[in-house]
């Protein structure tokens, strides 16, 4: 704002990111600075996190006798505030006590016997998990960890009664369980979701980049389609292995994505149909489960001898016609993106516009995938509340549109290359090298991609394009976490992914229930506006549905689509 001599201005600034301050000193008749400017010093710095609910007086003054050279400013806080982290740390805090004394308790209650045992028993489930199975089968015929002789006997009665062609053979073979780890890491992806969805304690790295950038709350989402990809892969195995007929494991696949896509379209709300938002989070699963699924389905792959010399990479020889798509797909993104003519705009442009670049962009918001957007859905039926609206002044533009739908597929198939892994090496150090391997190349490609910076690599990492470099960089995360949650339970077994595994149990149940909810009593509710206030509600939202989960569990309702 604009300052005259001797005159103060009082002003509200948001506590959610850092500022920087600048003073400029204009000419007598000049409404831009003539001279060189200098900005204020605050302990030798420029850059201030301000307090919630804190008073500061800005002094500014003349540094010499010529007012027209250079000015200097200092900043002093009036009236003390609330730390605007303060919160978050006494939230960590409390809950590390709280699974240090639940750990604590679990140990003291299995070694005494203070209470009956609290553990999670393997059961047959009529769901093989919403978004994907995660029965696990190793090349050499065995599922781990190993069932009871009860439980095998169970599992083969239930598995004949469902399918009266498994023979006897097949039926001693099995050994069905569930992989722990991928349950625990898409309830983790889920939780994390929910919590960011309800604020988060409105701290900036719990909310979506306002551009170019990365934040927890841009992993959450695509680390959710890329466990999709790898539980894919086991509900096409065993359908396969139980000669499911093509025909009936495309109908499943169809219908599942239609799905998908409808519950997206109803918890957009229609109720205003000429404002009816298409594109969505379920939309972007829906389309991605169907290309995938189809590809799985019906592409063709190779069979290599055991002793083949490339049998250490069949993960990848095996499957050529799959990897030609997902590089087709690469290659009609990239050159839409960076080639497609957007009117008004220069051929290329990555950028939020609106006030970024120096006005000289304003309608260009996304480039070529708002623009696609625009011409297929029309302006009423995108998002309108972009997270580039605050800062940028951006126009309309939707972060799930149809564009960025095309690395979406690429992501659930990176996550395919997960479950491949699972599929066909033995389990333990083999499983866990190669999805470290994966995880650091695609990883640094990623990073390559980007510069290693946010705004200046050839393809800024970008969670509202879903730009080549978000893909990879956050794949070779995916990649990276589940190689640590398979290795603390699934081959140490010292967690047994409580409490996240539960809502990976039901996370189509948990994801839209939270949706829906979002507003009442006890998943949300009105607090003071600060962090800490926020945050509790927030803490509050997430643990209810970790509650309900866990009750979901032991009552064995699960919800399959």
């Amino acid at each position: 704002g604009r300052i005259h001599r001797n005159e103060a201005e009082y002003l509200r600034i948001r506590t959610t990111f850092g500022l920087t301050l600048d003073a400029f000193m204009g000419g007598k008749n000049r409404s831009t600075p003539r001279y060189p400017h200098k900005p204020y010093q605050n302990d030798a710095t420029d850059h201030f996190t301000f307090q919630e609910h804190a008073e500061y007086l800005l002094l500014c003054f003349d540094t010499i006798s010529n007012p027209d050279v250079y000015i200097d400013c200092i900043l002093r806080k009036t009236k003390e505030g609330v730390d605007t982290y303060a919160a978050l740390g006494w939230a960590t805090l409390a809950i590390v006590l709280f699974a240090i004394f639940f750990s604590v308790f679990l140990f003291m209650n299995k070694r005494y016997q203070l209470l009956l045992r609290m553990q999670c028993r393997t059961h047959d489930r009529l769901v093989n998990a919403d978004l994907g199975s995660t029965d696990r089968f190793s090349r050499s015929g065995s599922y781990f960890p190993a069932p009871t002789q009860d439980q095998q006997s169970s599992e083969a009665a239930s598995a004949l009664q469902r399918n009266p062609s498994i023979t006897a053979e097949d039926r001693t073979r099995r050994k069905v369980s569930r992989l722990r780890s991928l349950d625990t890491f898409r309830g983790i992806s889920l939780s994390i979701m929910i919590f960011v969805n309800y604020e988060g304690g409105r701290y900036w790295f719990f909310n979506h980049s306002r551009w170019n950038g990365l934040t927890v709350a841009d992993c959450v989402f695509p680390w959710f389609m890329w466990i999709m990809g790898t539980s894919m892969v086991m509900s096409m195995k065993s359908q396969k292995r139980r000669n499911t007929p093509r025909l009936s494991m495309t109908y499943k696949v169809v219908h599942r994505s239609i799905i998908l896509f409808c519950l997206g379209l109803f918890l957009n709300n229609g109720f205003d149909v000429s404002h009816w938002r298409i594109p969505g989070v379920l939309q972007r699963f829906g389309i991605s489960y169907l290309v995938v699924g189809l590809a799985e389905i019906f592409l063709p792959t190779v069979v290599l001898p055991p002793d083949h010399v490339l049998s250490p990479l069949q993960d990848v020889v095996c499957y050529p016609f799959h990897w030609l798509l997902m590089a087709t797909v690469m290659v009609i993104h990239t050159a839409l993106t960076l080639g497609l003519g957007v009117p008004g705009c220069p051929t290329g442009y990555l950028g939020p516009g609106g006030i970024g670049d120096d006005y000289k962009y304003p309608n260009c918001t996304g480039g070529a995938a708002g623009y696609i957007d625009l011409k297929l859905f029309g302006k009423d039926h995108i998002y309108h509340h972009p997270t580039c609206l605050d800062v940028y002044h951006c126009s309309p533009y939707d972060p799930e549109g149809a564009l960025g739908s095309l690395n979406s597929i690429l992501m659930v198939f990176l996550g395919v290359q997960a479950g491949r892994i699972l599929v066909l090496f033995e389990r333990g150090v083999p499983h866990i090298a190669r999805w470290m391997i994966w995880g650091s190349i695609v990883g640094a490609v990623g990073t390559g991609l980007c510069g290693a910076s946010q705004n200046d690599g050839v393809i800024p990492i970008n969670k509202n394009l879903w730009s080549l470099s978000f893909i990879f960089v956050l794949a070779g995360g995916a990649f990276i976490l589940l190689s640590a949650c398979y290795i603390v339970c699934d081959i140490i077994q010292i967690w047994n992914g409580a409490p996240f595994f539960y809502p990976g149990m039901n996370s189509i149940l948990v994801y839209c229930g939270s949706e829906l909810l979002q507003g009442y009593f006890p998943f949300s509710f009105k607090v003071d506006s600060t962090h800490g206030g926020i945050l509790a509600s927030s803490i509050v939202g997430v643990t209810c549905w970790l509650i309900i989960s866990y009750y979901l569990f032991k009552i064995k309702f699960f919800v399959k689509i």
